[in-house]
């Protein structure tokens, strides 16, 4: 596969912080961050080579909020709203039909215990897969981001390693807290289908940074 692009990427973020008592603090953040590459592209079987411009060369395109509230003694609560765009075209999520909040949509619970996840967030498998990998989540020139994620693609006929999406609805996730660099995540994703209790995935990963070491 040959491909030659110039990529820019810029990433904005903002802060809104107002205080709601002595004891308690809240922080609502307007996140997001927007990728588009300009190059020549030709897949492999392809006659020729297109010119385009397109979103998420490097990393998909997104924007939406986050907050945190203050509920004293340690305790907080979280949400996070957040969705997917193409930025070439306005268009809102990463393929047709896609959910509006399909990146972020969830609220949760963060102590000294860990935190707890309500709602939709990542697959247990994303981070991983991503974290360590040369090209990052990129679904235009990482291999391996596309064959686990993309199916079908290029009409090659091949099929995705991901059974899933690279993000659950409908999932609970408890995280531990950072333990000298080591953190776990279990992930468990409710079926929602009446008289089929079988019906559900569950997933765990642990993910370790202390200095040069991952």
């Amino acid at each position: 596969m040959k491909k030659n692009l110039i990529a820019l990427s810029l990433s904005l973020g903002g802060a809104l912080l107002c205080s709601t008592g002595a004891q308690a603090q809240s922080s609502v953040q307007l996140m997001g961050l927007t990728d588009v590459f300009v190059g020549s592209m030709k897949n492999a079987g392809d006659a020729g080579s297109s010119k385009v411009v397109n979103s998420g060369g490097m990393t998909t395109s997104w924007f939406g909020f986050k907050g945190t509230e203050d509920l004293g003694g340690g305790l907080k609560a979280n949400f996070a709203l957040t969705s997917f765009i193409k930025v070439d075209s306005g268009i809102q999520g990463r393929f047709a039909n896609d959910t509006f909040f399909s990146r972020d949509a969830n609220v949760g619970l963060s102590d000294s215990w860990g935190t707890v996840t309500v709602g939709r967030g990542l697959a247990p498998n994303f981070l991983p897969s991503i974290l360590s990998n040369p090209l990052g989540d990129s679904f235009t020139f990482a291999p391996l981001i596309l064959h686990m994620n993309v199916p079908l693609f290029n009409g090659t006929g091949w099929g995705s390693t991901t059974p899933s999406d690279t993000g659950w609805s409908n999932e609970i996730i408890y995280s531990t807290p950072n333990l000298g660099g080591l953190t776990a995540n279990l992930h468990y994703q409710f079926g929602e289908v009446a008289g089929d209790s079988s019906k559900k995935n569950v997933g765990i990963n642990a993910l370790y940074f202390n200095g040069p070491i991952t």
